[in-house]
C-alpha cells in the first residue's frame, strides 16, 4: 500500500462551512474580527460573529455588485461597472452615485475614496462621496484590464496593472487623510495620478503634498 504524505491526510479538516447557498459572490471585507460583508451579486451579506453565519441584510441592491470597498461599518462604495453607489447605512441605501464606467478597484480611507477604472484613470472624493474629480494618469494600456489603486500608510497612491508594465504613484491628494484606517478589501495600499500635468509623467513620480491638489 503506498504511503500517504501526513499532509494530505488532514487536507481540509481545519475548513468548516459557514454558508452553502452563496450565488455569485465576488467580495469579501472584514473590519474587525467580528464583523464583515460579503456580497451575493446582487445582494448583500452581514456577519457579526466573525464569519461563522452569514444572513442579508440587503438581498437587492437594485444593481449588480461588481466590486465593493468599506471604509468603515457603514460607509462603503460599490461599483456594477457603470456607476458608483454610496451607501452610509451599510449597504441598505444608495443615495449618492457617480458615472465612472468601468471600474474595478477602490481604495478607502476615512472620507476619502479613489478608484480606478479599466483604462488606467481614476476619480476620488475627498468628501465621503458627496463629490468626485477625475484624473487622467497616463499609465501604459496595453488592453482594457482590471487596473488596481492601493494607498499606503503614508497616503501615497500607486497605479498598476497585469500588463501595463509601469507602476504610478501619486503624492497624498489631501494632508487630513488618518494614516491610521487605510483600507483596501483584504490589504491596503494606493495609487498614482495626475490630470492634466504640466511636465511629462514618469512611470514613477512624486508631486508635492498639498492641502488640495491644484494641477
Amino acid at each position: 500500500m503506498p504511503l500517504i504524505p501526513v499532509e494530505l491526510l488532514f487536507c481540509g479538516a481545519n475548513f468548516n462551512i459557514v454558508i452553502d447557498t452563496l450565488a455569485d459572490g465576488q467580495n469579501l471585507q472584514f473590519f474587525d474580527e467580528l464583523t464583515g460583508y460579503m456580497d451575493g451579486g446582487s445582494g448583500l451579506l452581514k456577519t457579526s460573529d466573525g464569519g461563522n453565519s452569514w444572513n442579508y441584510i440587503n438581498n437587492n441592491l437594485g444593481f449588480y455588485c461588481s466590486v465593493f470597498n468599506f471604509t468603515d461599518s457603514l460607509n462603503g462604495y460599490f461599483s456594477d461597472g457603470s456607476l458608483i453607489y454610496k451607501t452610509n447605512d451599510g449597504g441598505q441605501t444608495f443615495p449618492q452615485q457617480y458615472s465612472f464606467p468601468n471600474c474595478y478597484d477602490f481604495a478607502t480611507n476615512g472620507n476619502f475614496c479613489i478608484a480606478a477604472n479599466d483604462i488606467g484613470n481614476i476619480v476620488y472624493t475627498l468628501d465621503n462621496g458627496i463629490n468626485w474629480q477625475s484624473e487622467t494618469t497616463g499609465i501604459n494600456l496595453i488592453a482594457n484590464e482590471p487596473y488596481k489603486v492601493v494607498l499606503a500608510p503614508n497616503g501615497n497612491a500607486y497605479l498598476f496593472s497585469e500588463f501595463c508594465g509601469e507602476i504610478r504613484k501619486r503624492s497624498t491628494i489631501t494632508t487630513n487623510i488618518p494614516t491610521t484606517s487605510i483600507n483596501k478589501r483584504l490589504s491596503s495600499i494606493q495609487i498614482l495620478l495626475t490630470p492634466k500635468p504640466r511636465f511629462p509623467f514618469r512611470s514613477i513620480r512624486k508631486i508635492q503634498s498639498l492641502q488640495s491638489m491644484i494641477f
